[in-house]
């Protein structure tokens, strides 16, 4: 429960579009710590992993380099798809 109200201070401290870069990045930093953890069996499938830590971690990354990690994904996909 305590998610959502850390999702409403993400969003209105970084604006709705910061806050969905920092909401996957911070699934994609949980994915891999998660997937680390169990593949080195530090933790089990059962066990539960807070989300939280994640969230904030993605925070922080996405309100320090928020403007570099957009324009780097806007070249990569005008660098793939041939757009202007």
């Amino acid at each position: 429960m305590g998610d959502i109200f850390l999702g409403g201070m993400i969003g209105s401290l970084l604006g709705w579009k910061r806050a969905i870069l920092a909401l996957f990045l911070s699934a994609f930093l949980g994915l891999t710590v998660s997937l680390l953890l169990i593949g080195f069996k530090v933790w089990r499938k059962e066990d539960y992993i807070p989300f939280g830590s994640f969230l904030s971690l993605g925070t922080g990354l996405v309100f320090l380099f928020g403007d570099g990690i957009i324009s780097s994904y806007l070249y990569l996909l005008r660098l793939i798809w041939g757009l202007p």
